[in-house]
């Protein structure tokens, strides 16, 4: 049969695919008709073609079956314009405007807007973006731009300024509603722009498939951004089956995964309708309330009252029934010839058999691939830390460290604050005593020659009581430039000069006392009995909390920092 549906083409075939499938209703002897519903997985396109060949065997099988349909149920559906209602309500035919925001700028999506009005809309969104290539087939750039100051592109006190305005005035047709991603953004744009806009929890499902597939949705996107963790309709897939797991631990192969579980949880729920009023007919017949019953010891009961004769294909009878359930069911099948169609009710069965087996082979992997992810966040979250606790509580003791003060530069940092994380923890041995250029990428090993950087270096040298069981290294050379052999000894002799210059002043720092004292004061309240308790790791949330509300607001001291550089620059 052929539906004829107003609103987007892509509605029209969806409200097709759901009277087809309802067609192959157990208890209504309309056609056997089989829609597989679409899956970004592996698993469920290769088990989606297999039940496609499986199921024009068994049409051809009932074709005669098919031909005697209740043409009162086919006029019910040929009438049914609820979909369509949804376009007409969406305006433009459902299809809507999306407004994405991206780590440099904004893009604007064409999406099918009846999507986020069907009921269960926020459980399913999520897993058309699993896989971005699917994604592609149901969203569709219109428009992107980066913005030299995206945060003033749209706010509360300006509104929308005119590049993103233009952009949007640009793709909107007229009636076409926008889903953004704040009610921020919704109540500035409905308020300069007069543009009806859509924003909740289902739009939000939108925009996470989105950001999950940014890059390969908005090539032009060159900015790296993290990928949302997950969403909420893969949240209730997970807290459907009682996982305990941390958001931040979620990863792709999670996310296929619970796809696919919910894609077969789709596959049994499709015939939930049908069954339940088939199942009426246990209650009629053999006395048996159904109603607490899954939908898959339900088809196995019907399948076995129309093929008693037959073998289950999962599980045993005795396990799945009572005695006196299994017992009715056996000695009334004879009674339910009239009420049911067969061929019906085996396909429904066995596309139930089939989809839970698949299922629950994925389900059964779940915990292993969130326990491995769960053990790789763990240890990402340790690697992470600060290199030098790593080394203080593995390897302490074993060995000392050279610092490099060019490398110090390549990271970032200072050779001063390399030299003092070594010191603090016990580990400062040796030091390659050369500088580089912190304009420049790559190591250029240079003498050094910075009365400033010499003065910082040993004074971490003398706080440290010297270097042991290393010492100094000129891991140095000359300039590309410097051609002359003098050269070599003038870049020597510069180096520790400037060095030996660089103790002298801090002698100076050490005799007069100042900075030392400034540092002290600055840091004193750990001296007191609540900071060495903080110090000692030993002070509770609990225990902070009864000194605020004891002390009240606190005065804030000045770190007087200006005047420890004058100090310091005072003794070169």
């Amino acid at each position: 049969m052929v539906v004829k549906a107003e609103g987007s083409p892509s509605t029209a075939r969806w409200k097709e695919k759901v009277v087809k499938a309802e067609e192959a209703s157990p208890s209504t002897p309309q056609g056997e008709g089989k829609v597989v519903k679409a899956s970004p997985s592996t698993a469920w396109e290769e088990g989606k073609e297999k039940k496609a060949e499986e199921t024009v065997d068994r049409e051809e099988e009932s074709e005669e079956e098919l031909e005697q349909g209740d043409e009162d149920d086919v006029e019910e559906y040929e009438n049914w314009n609820y979909f369509p209602g949804l376009g007409v309500e969406l305006g433009n035919n459902g299809v809507i405007l999306v407004l994405f925001e991206t780590p440099s700028g904004f893009a604007l999506f064409s999406y099918d807007g009846v999507k986020l009005l069907l009921p269960g809309a926020i459980e399913h969104i999520w897993t058309d973006f699993v896989k971005c290539d699917i994604a592609e087939t149901i969203c569709w750039l219109k428009a992107f731009e980066a913005f030299e100051d995206k945060a003033s592109a749209i706010e509360p006190n300006t509104g929308v300024n005119e590049q993103l305005a233009k952009m949007i005035r640009c793709c909107i047709k007229p009636d076409q509603k926008l889903a953004v991603g704040s009610h921020e953004y919704k109540e500035i744009i409905e308020k300069t722009m007069k543009i009806s806009c859509l924003h909740d929890s289902t739009v939000m499902e939108v925009m996470w498939g989105l950001k999950n597939c940014m890059h390969h949705l908005v090539p032009a996107e060159l900015t790296k951004d993290d990928r949302p963790l997950m969403s909420e309709g893969m949240k209730r897939v997970l807290d459907k089956y009682h996982f305990v797991y941390k958001p931040e631990i979620i990863n792709d192969r999670i996310i296929e995964v619970a796809c696919v579980v919910y894609n077969y949880d789709c596959c049994v729920e499709k015939h939930s309708e049908s069954l339940r009023e088939a199942g009426k007919h246990l209650k009629n017949i053999s006395g048996i309330n159904s109603e607490g019953w899954s939908l898959f010891k339900l088809a196995t009961a019907l399948k076995m009252v129309c093929y008693p004769e037959d073998h289950l294909l999962a599980g045993h009878p005795r396990q799945i029934f009572s005695e006196d359930e299994l017992k009715k069911l056996l000695q009334n099948a004879p009674e339910y010839k009239d009420k049911l169609k067969p061929k019906a009710v085996k396909l429904v069965y066995e596309d139930i058999v089939w989809a839970l087996g698949i299922r629950n082979k994925w389900l059964g992997q779940l915990p292993r691939y969130l326990k491995e992810a769960e053990e790789a966040y763990e240890a990402k979250q340790v690697m992470s830390q600060d290199s030098e606790a790593l080394i203080l509580v593995s390897l302490a003791g074993e060995f000392k460290i050279n610092v490099e003060c060019n490398h110090a530069t390549l990271s970032g940092h200072s050779c001063h604050h390399e030299l003092e994380t070594a010191r603090i923890n016990g580990l400062l041995g040796n030091i390659d005593a050369n500088t580089g250029d912190p304009q420049v990428g790559w190591d250029t090993d240079q003498f050094m020659t910075d009365i400033a950087e010499a003065t910082l270096v040993m004074s971490s040298v003398v706080k440290n009581g010297g270097l042991a069981p290393g010492g100094f290294n000129f891991d140095a050379k000359l300039r590309r430039e410097s051609t002359d052999i003098e050269d070599m000894f003038l870049a020597h002799i510069s180096g520790m000069d400037t060095l030996a210059r660089g103790l002298r002043n801090v002698a100076k720092l050490i005799e007069d006392g100042s900075l030392d004292d400034l540092v002290r004061k600055r840091y004193q309240s750990f001296d007191s009995e609540i900071g060495a308790l903080i110090e000692a790791g030993k002070g509770d949330f609990e225990t902070l909390e009864k000194k605020v509300l004891e002390w009240g607001e606190p005065t804030v001291p000045s770190g007087k920092q200006e005047l420890a550089e004058i100090l310091f620059q005072s003794a070169l």
